[in-house]
């Protein structure tokens, strides 16, 4: 057994442990979000790649149904529309009282949708396979 090493009660516990976070890319997420508010056409680009399942944040997750809802709808997705639609679902509290919704706006940036949603579902993929690697 020199391949096994003795634990002791001191022994602190490996960094993979219960309490580590599954890989996900906030900061894709969210510049996905801001894209898909500014300009929403890059919204159809993305959910040919993506779901709102592969959102790893609550309220990024909430944010793609309802941009993808007011869009379906062939209503605005402005940040003050967004935030009335979620109000009116009763998930306020999800997106910090609509805050999030106005931070995220914020973060426009020069990427493309498709790549953001690309590194999302890559995430997706690393989170379902280490999923599987708990089980």
């Amino acid at each position: 057994m020199d391949n096994v090493r003795p634990l002791t009660r001191d022994t602190p516990a490996d960094e993979d442990g219960p309490t580590r976070t599954p890989p996900a890319d906030a900061a894709a997420e969210r510049a996905l979000l801001a894209r898909c508010i500014h300009t929403p056409a890059e919204y159809h680009e993305a959910a040919e790649l993506i779901t709102g399942e592969d959102f790893y944040h609550p309220a990024h997750r909430l944010l793609w149904d309802v941009i993808g809802h007011q869009l379906a709808e062939t209503k605005p997705v402005d940040p003050i529309s967004l935030r009335a639609a979620i109000e009116k679902l009763g998930q306020l509290r999800l997106v910090n009282n609509g805050v999030l919704i106005f931070e995220i706006s914020g973060e426009w940036g020069p990427g493309s949708a498709t790549h953001y949603a690309e590194l999302i579902h890559a995430k997706t993929r690393l989170r379902r396979l280490d999923d599987l690697a708990i089980r």
